[in-house]
């Protein structure tokens, strides 16, 4: 089971390694749902840990984007793989709440090959979900950061069930993400077959979005996870 955590500075994201975390989500402003942070913590934190970094690309907190906004995106996309990101993490709707197909080619330009990519939770703000899914993995992205369309992914824990096996058809991964916590994060694995889990404030110490990482909060949920079988132990 791999485990992202959200991530706002280096200390963060010392943190949720030290903790037992695979990958981080690198942003600033978590209590706007996350914008994109700039290079030079994009290139600290890179520096500071030893596991993948994917960085927010969204300049302000909204799920549809203006025409001038354009070359802003893949500005940030181009500056945050070059500052080292080994992913970015995006995601658009068109006026009809479709997927908007034009920022998914974007970014793949600006970022280049090597950079995966990650849409986030603007899929579940899409008019159809489902449907989405063999365009999104046709324009490159990798996996899809989903509650499932429900407040929280415990909520969707149904929708969730529904799409991990439509996504791997399609060669995607679902992340659960929304609402996630050590001690509910064994149950959603169980009831959703998801490999990847994502948290937020669930691993924060007090849980709120501008408090830090804990990483004793995010060293809980690996074990709950391996308490469960979800996660085999190590070696």
């Amino acid at each position: 089971m791999l485990i992202e955590v959200i991530a706002q500075s280096v200390a963060d994201a010392v943190a949720a390694e030290a903790g037992g975390a695979d990958r981080l989500e690198l942003v600033r402003a978590l209590d706007q749902d996350g914008l994109t942070p700039p290079p030079e913590l994009v290139r600290a934190v890179c520096r500071a840990v030893r596991i993948p970094v994917s960085v927010m690309i969204r300049p302000r907190n909204a799920f549809t984007l203006a025409a001038d906004e354009r070359e802003q995106i893949a500005a940030e996309a181009r500056a945050a793989a070059a500052a080292g990101a080994s992913g970015l993490v995006f995601g658009y709707l068109d006026e009809a709440g479709g997927l908007d197909v034009d920022v998914l080619k974007t970014v793949r330009a600006a970022a280049g090959p090597p950079v995966g990519l990650t849409f986030h939770r603007a899929f579940d703000r899409l008019a159809d979900p489902h449907a989405a899914l063999p365009l999104l993995a046709a324009h490159g992205i990798q996996r899809v950061l989903t509650s499932g369309g429900a407040p929280t992914a415990i909520e969707g824990q149904a929708a969730l069930q529904a799409l991990v096996p439509l996504a791997i058809h399609w060669g995607l991964t679902i992340m659960a993400g929304g609402g996630l916590t050590p001690e509910n994060v064994a149950g959603l694995a169980a009831a959703t077959g998801v490999s990847e889990v994502h948290f937020g404030a669930g691993v924060h110490d007090p849980p709120t979005p501008m408090a830090p990482v804990s990483r004793q909060r995010v060293a809980a949920a690996r074990q709950a996870l391996r308490l469960s079988g979800a996660d085999p132990p190590e070696e």
